[in-house]
């Protein structure tokens, strides 16, 4: 049981660290309310701080809807934010470019499956751009490099032994998601 309690006092931590961050970047961005992909029910809102430094409690959609339900949130040092969602619960609600499939005879929900499963937003414009990852990231960790480089580990089923990274660009940028198939980890991490 305490295992489990300090697992969620450090995802509270980490929760409230982040939303202390973003709200620094996004404060004096300009609204918007453009998204790349279907609209539908809000899986993940961006949200702005408005008002004085001082006020209390106000803050402005930025984003109806970014295409995923956002499990890892993560802002890089260009200022851009990097979001995870899970791949076993189906599609999502935001298209791969170009045609672009993930296709895995082992996966549990789509073997073939078109749409994003993380995203990259950008403020000011607020914009989404979906980004491939092949396996699923759920209950991976992820932690940013001295290059500013975004490492994530492991997940559940097929994505347990995995390394991923990310190296993020400008937003007129087309990084994406790195899986190596030469680093695994030593054990699994989910």
């Amino acid at each position: 049981m305490v295992p489990i309690f300090l697992s969620f006092l450090v995802i509270l931590a980490t929760a409230i660290i982040m939303s202390v961050l973003v709200s620094k970047m996004f404060k004096g961005h300009a609204s918007g309310n453009s998204t790349s992909g279907s609209e539908g029910p809000t899986d993940t809102t961006i949200l702005q701080p408005t008002g004085d430094e001082g006020a209390i409690g106000s803050w402005q959609l930025l984003l109806q809807n970014a295409g995923i339900a956002s499990m890892h949130t993560g802002v890089t040092h260009l200022g851009n934010v990097i979001m995870l969602d899970r791949t076993n619960i189906g599609a999502s609600q935001i298209n791969l470019p170009n045609g672009m499939c993930r296709d895995s005879t082992t996966e549990l929900t789509l073997k073939h499956d078109c749409t994003a499963h993380s995203v990259v937003f950008t403020p000011g414009p607020n914009t989404v751009r979906p980004l491939f990852i092949q396996t699923d990231t759920w209950c991976s960790s992820g932690q940013f490099l001295s290059d500013g480089s975004l490492v994530q580990t492991g997940g559940d089923f097929e994505g347990l032994y995995k390394v991923r990274h990310f190296r993020p660009c400008a937003s007129s940028g087309t990084c994406d998601w790195e899986e190596s198939t030469t680093e695994f980890l030593r054990d699994g991490r989910w």
